[in-house]
């Protein structure tokens, strides 16, 4: 499951987690983003979700997005 598009403005962190459905946990996940000056600084499980976390050392806003990827216990 992926999560909406987040963007993150210049020199700026921003984060994302995305929720497994009911009954399901989260046994991997990360993000994706296009963009060469937004840098991965978390990606964790935390309860049912994924969360992953950018930096933007850019000048400009750039975009990311977060999944997920889960399993009955």
């Amino acid at each position: 499951m992926q999560g909406g598009l987040v963007s993150v403005l210049p020199n700026t962190i921003h984060g994302q987690g995305v929720p497994c459905p009911a009954g399901t946990v989260p046994t991997g996940g990360g993000g994706f983003s296009p963009n060469d000056f937004l840098v991965m600084t978390e990606s964790f499980p935390r309860g049912d979700e994924w969360v992953v976390t950018y930096r933007n050392i850019g000048g400009q806003a750039a975009n990311f997005r977060a999944y997920v990827v889960c399993s009955t216990p």
